[in-house]
C-alpha cells in the first residue's frame, strides 16, 4: 500500500524494485527462503545528503505512515553518540552529518516479525534512510 514500484530485478531468491514508497523515491528489496517464503525485506529511500532536515521531514513523514499500519511502536528514539555535542539537538538535523545523531523507531511486538526504521550516517558510508522487515 503506498507504492509505485517498477520491478527491476526477479529471481527465486529475491525481487527488486524501483519508484515511490508513500511517495518518496526509494529502492525495495525483498528476499525469500528456499520454499519461497519472505523472511526479509528492506527499504532504500534516496534522500539528499546536503539537506538532512529534509532527510528528518521524510523519515518523520514515513513514520508516521507505519504508525498508521503497525500501531505505537515499541521503540522511537534520537540517540547522540557523543551527548557532550549538545548543539545537535538545535535542529532535526543537526549532528547526523556528523555521525552523532541516529533517529530510530523499531515495531518489535508484532508477533513472528521485526521491523524497524534508521536515519543514520557511519563513517564510510552516506547518509541513509531505510526500513528492514525480518521475519523472526
Amino acid at each position: 500500500k503506498g507504492e509505485k514500484l517498477k520491478v527491476t530485478k526477479e529471481d527465486s531468491t529475491a525481487l527488486v524494485f524501483s519508484g515511490e514508497v508513500y511517495g518518496y523515491k526509494a529502492e525495495v528489496f525483498y528476499f525469500f527462503d528456499e520454499s519461497g517464503t519472505l523472511f526479509s525485506g528492506t527499504i532504500k529511500f534516496v534522500i539528499d545528503e546536503k539537506n538532512p532536515d529534509g532527510a528528518v521531514s521524510i523519515y518523520k513523514a514515513v513514520r508516521s505512515e507505519l504508525e498508521k499500519q503497525l500501531g505505537k511502536p515499541s521503540v522511537d528514539e534520537v540517540l547522540l553518540n557523543d551527548s557532550t555535542k549538545t548543539e545537535d539537538m538545535k535542529s532535526p538535523g543537526a549532528g547526523l552529518m556528523t555521525e552523532n545523531k541516529i533517529y530510530t523507531t523499531d515495531w518489535n511486538d508484532n508477533p513472528g516479525t521485526q521491523i524497524g526504521m534508521i536515519l543514520s550516517k557511519s563513517e564510510k558510508s552516506p547518509l541513509s534512510l531505510g526500513i528492514v522487515y525480518q521475519r523472526k
